[in-house]
């Protein structure tokens, strides 16, 4: 447990601090730079002699060609980070080919040839076009054939050649396999006065068995450093760097307790280790959601008496992050306390883009890092001072491969020690010059792993450099001038801006539509507030409708333990009678309507504790599913009511919308307010295992202004296959229908007694499309909105306001799949996923290449066995051999038909 003073001193780095208003955040920056006119000039001029000493001084290196060349500027840049990228998640070789055909086929390498200097880059770019004219199969018929024949004997090679081409660029980032070569490669820069950090690769640990790789990993490298630790001082020793979030497969905020019994002891057991060997041990930057988490972590190695008196525990400090001046002074404050002295290790930060996407999209009150990199130079020559000043307890390290940023730490740094960092494969002739110069030390920070460990890391290095904004891609740009490069960024300052398309979390969706509500599960503050919120009494649920209510009560049980929540009451016949007897249209403008279902929206986000509370007892969700759920919802709310603002269309009558238990309140809100933004009134129909977070939803919705009319909840539970043929006595008779031609029936409009029956009699097709709308939905898995019309039976799956305002064809099973899987032509519902995710395995139909005939998937168990489709239970003629004449690959004796695949 931490103690109130350090408890205090975290809340200082929780709630506002982590979105600051960033415009004050930096005049508070540059008041504490405290750095002069003079000064600042000074540093310009420096920086720009240092940017025309590297150019003049050696030729750029292999990746500093390669990225100013293929830039994230251009086409062909962005082709290769998504390739390199995408690489990362490719299942099988036939992806890879598919991969490489869409992202370099498509590009204009040829523009590329021979404009590099270097001519491996030159090479590459050969490679890149003959690649992409061969996966290119768009010209004449006959060129087009040659082309595709080339493209299949050719794939495995243009699939070895890009694989290539990757292990070859992470061999400019990676300095070694193991730590053993690594080592091994490193003494050249070692012989020039070069000192290292060794990283072994690894982003974080997804089981204990990970972590605890990782962990003996660590400990096997810290085993072998020691070897190179010949020096008495900690500072001129090699180093190791961990990442925490390797140790832990739960490394969370949520799981603190667990996180502080069973991760603290293996860090402290690596850091005795690092002491005993004399080096340093640095704790890699996680991701600023984890930022307070790792400081409690830190805190509790840092109280271990066996470590007193060692200088070598650093800490990685990113100057992006709003928080990082609160961070140094935690820090300073921390080593004071237990009398220690700590290396910190001041970095701009690798994380941005995943950042600042992970805040828009889980709604954040605003981004948790500073949104301009003129911003994030600031903070660092900032937070740089602030460490000048602090070298007292703190040894600092400045990280950097920045020219300006590298002048202001010599200008400000004078009479400390101190050591410049820099990155295995970049940065280097600026750092060469320094080390000449006799202006301080530097360590290279040295990723280690095999290949397979690799992409992520290169990934993160080239967003870091390739784009236009990047020193190391502009320093080998000579239309850039070397006093463009050394700009200084406190002048810049003023008319610095976000890059373009970067929106507030708030404003994704534009002008006319906020983003839901986000809350910060990472954060304790924002927890504390919602455990305080949904500690309360759930209401008793009932039907909620225009008519007489009656029906009997039940009991609703929490999942989890079996606990009685609240009590619901379920419609008799005889009010499931009333309420469709009394359901009428919504009689409002659609600009009325839009009012409504967003005061609605409100409503939902301002009572949030209550559905966290439903959401949880009823429907056994945890809190990260409550949050997605209100979400969500939220969305539909407000998606719908600017949807229905645009239309003009006149109401289709009334619907019923059949929600499942998985999606209690999503699916729910989004079939009601898909059909009341059309002015369609609607019957509301949960799952029976959900009704009090459906009768919660209704009460809100009637809060905000929709007529009870137009919106019931008859809440029943239904013994009968389809609960749509179970609304009670005459419902088909009240509730238009839409039938196979799309046209909308007035009840009882060419029907006998039973609203399904046609008047002629009841045929084959009817019967058969009957059995396949009343086949009960598989539990769980979906997203996909369904609103069920009783008569005629037709599922209208969504979301699908247009559908909701004008006539369209409806679809069964076989409508969605086609005979041979294709979708059915001439439909409107082309623009709507219509299709469940196990509709697309249990119907689909594939080709066989030897007999051109439907062949059912099979799962992988059959296929091993040989099982072929449904056609083929025989052996066909053409197995072992070619068979000619359409192109089909040779078969082995009793090898299943190529397409099939599991179910």
């Amino acid at each position: 447990m931490q103690d109130q003073s350090t408890d205090r001193l975290f809340a200082t780095l929780e709630g506002a601090a982590k979105h600051a208003d960033e415009a004050a955040l930096t005049a508070s920056l540059v008041r504490n730079a405290g750095l002069s006119d003079q000064a600042r000039a000074m540093i310009s001029h420096r920086a720009a002699e240092l940017v025309r000493e590297i150019r003049s001084s050696q030729r750029p290196t292999l990746m500093e060609h390669f990225l100013a060349e293929y830039g994230l500027s251009t086409r062909e840049g962005v082709a290769l980070m998504c390739l390199a990228e995408a690489m990362l998640r490719v299942p099988d070789k036939l992806t890879i080919d598919a991969l490489i055909e869409d992202k370099i086929a498509p590009s204009d390498w040829s523009s590329h040839v021979g404009r590099a200097s270097s001519p491996l880059v030159n090479a590459s770019t050969w490679a890149l076009m003959l690649t992409g004219k061969v996966l290119d199969d768009e010209g004449p018929r006959m060129a087009a054939t040659l082309r595709g024949a080339v493209k299949r004997l050719g794939e495995p090679v243009i699939r070895t050649a890009v694989g290539r081409a990757m292990k070859e660029m992470g061999r400019q980032f990676v300095l070694g396999e193991t730590i053993q070569k690594a080592m091994e490669r490193a003494k050249a820069r070692e012989s020039q006065g070069y000192t290292y950090s060794y990283d072994m690769l690894g982003e974080a640990a997804m089981t204990a068995g990970d972590a605890a790789r990782y962990a003996r990993d660590y400990a096997d490298a810290i085993a072998a450093i020691a070897h190179g630790c010949t020096h008495a001082a900690v500072k001129d020793n090699p180093g190791i760097s961990i990442k925490l979030s390797a140790l832990h497969p739960r490394y969370e905020v949520a799981q603190e307790d667990r996180v502080m019994e069973e991760l603290v002891p293996v860090v402290s057991g690596l850091a005795r280790k690092a002491r005993a060997a004399g080096m340093g041990l640095n704790i890699d930057a996680e991701e600023q959601d984890r930022l307070v988490l790792s400081l409690k972590v830190i805190e509790a190695v840092l109280k271990d008496p066996e470590l007193a008196g060692w200088e070598g525990f650093g800490v990685v400090v990113q100057a992006y992050g709003k928080r990082a001046g609160a961070v140094i002074d935690w820090l300073y404050r921390t080593a004071r306390k237990y009398d220690r002295r700590l290396m910190v290790r001041l970095v701009k930060g690798a994380y941005w883009d995943t950042e600042m996407k992970l805040a828009q999209v889980e709604g954040l009150e605003d981004f948790p890092l500073f949104t301009s990199k003129v911003a994030t130079d600031v903070s660092y020559i900032a937070n740089a001072r602030k460490l000048i000043g602090y070298a007292d307890r703190i040894y600092p390290q400045f990280a950097t491969h920045n020219a300006h940023t590298v002048a202001a730490v010599l200008e400000m740094a004078e009479g400390i020690e101190y050591e410049f960092q820099r990155l295995h494969g970049m940065g280097e002739r600026l750092h060469d010059i320094v080390i000449r110069q006799g202006n301080g030390r530097c360590r290279i920070y040295a990723p280690v792993g095999a290949h397979k460990d690799l992409l992520a890391y290169l990934v993160r290095r080239l967003l870091e450099n390739g784009a236009n904004s990047s020193f190391v891609n502009q320093i080998v740009d000579e239309d850039v001038t070397p006093e463009e490069i050394a700009l200084d960024p406190f002048d810049a300052l003023a008319g610095a801006k976000a890059p373009q398309g970067l929106e507030h979390p708030r404003a994704l969706f534009g002008e006319g539509r906020r983003n839901s509500r986000g809350f910060d599960l990472t954060d304790e503050e924002v927890l504390a507030g919602i455990y305080a919120v949904r500690d309360v009494q759930i209401p008793d649920a009932g039907p909620l409708v225009a008519g007489v209510v009656s029906g009997t009560a039940r009991d609703v049980v929490n999942p989890a333990d079996g606990s009685v929540v609240a009590q619901v009451r379920e419609a008799d016949e005889a009010c499931v009678a009333g309420a469709i007897a009394a359901a009428a249209p919504w009689d409002a403008s659609p600009d009325q309507r839009a009012v409504v279902l967003k005061r609605a929206a409100d409503l939902y986000e301002a009572n949030f504790g209550l559905f966290f509370a439903a959401l949880a007892r009823e429907a056994g969700k945890t809190l990260n599913d409550c949050v997605g759920e209100l979400r969500e919802a939220v969305d539909f709310l407000r998606y719908y009511a600017n949807e229905g603002a645009r239309r003009e269309d006149a109401p289709r009558g009334i619907f019923t919308a059949i929600s499942p238990w998985n999606f209690p309140l999503a699916i729910f809100t989004g079939q009601v307010s898909a059909a009341l933004a059309a002015g369609n009134g609607v019957l509301a129909k949960p799952a029976e295992q959900t009704c009090l977070t459906a009768a919660i939803a209704v009460r809100l919705l009637h809060e905000a202004g929709v007529p009870a009319p137009a919106l019931q909840l008859p809440a029943r539970r239904w013994p009968g296959r389809c609960a749509a043929d179970r609304l009670g006595p005459g419902a088909g008779r009240r509730l238009h229908r839409l039938d196979r031609d799309g046209e909308d029936h007035p009840p009882g409009h060419g029907r006998g007694d039973d609203p399904r029956r046609p008047a002629g009699g009841r045929d084959r097709r009817a019967e058969r499309d009957d059995r396949r709308q009343h086949r009960p939905a598989r539990a769980g898995g979906t997203r996909y909105h369904r609103l069920v019309l009783p008569v005629g039976g037709a599922a209208v799956l969504g979301p699908a306001l247009p559908l909701l305002a004008r006539g369209y064809r409806a679809a069964d099973d076989r409508d969605d799949q086609g005979r041979h899987g294709r979708a059915a032509r001439g439909r409107s519902l082309a623009a709507v996923d219509r299709r469940r995710p196990g509709d697309r395995r249990r119907g689909a139909q594939r080709h066989c290449r030897l007999c051109r005939r439907g062949a059912r998937r099979r799962a992988p168990a059959a296929r091993a066995a040989g099982a072929r489709g449904r056609h083929l239970r025989r052996p066909h003629p053409a197995a072992g051999r070619r068979h000619r004449g359409n192109g089909a690959r040779d078969l082995r004796p009793g090898a299943a038909c190529r397409h099939l695949q599991g179910a």
